[in-house]
């Protein structure tokens, strides 16, 4: 995602990565789909869904955007590599 100059990633005490406006964004949009999908009877959708990310301080960003869907799982693709999901953000 760019989200522009309005979102600025800034490095974490760890030295990794994050942005909170993407994940804000993120956050949002798996929000979204949980709703559709309960609205079209396709539930399960959202428990096998998965959101990925290169930065460990991302992943503990979204992690926490996500503490409301527990079915998200949120890793980093290193981690995420050789699974699969329904779907992946």
């Amino acid at each position: 995602l760019d989200l522009g100059r309005r979102a600025v990633a800034e490095r974490a005490p760890c030295g990794s990565w994050r942005n909170q406006h993407e994940a804000d964004l993120v956050a949002s949009m798996v929000t979204s789909l949980a709703k559709m999908a309960e609205q079209i009877g396709e539930d399960e959708v959202v428990r096998d869904c998965c959101v990925l990310t290169p930065y460990v301080a991302q992943q503990e960003c979204l992690r926490a955007g996500l503490r409301h869907c527990p079915n998200a799982v949120v890793s980093t693709v290193d981690a995420f590599q050789g699974r699969e999901a329904e779907v992946v953000i």
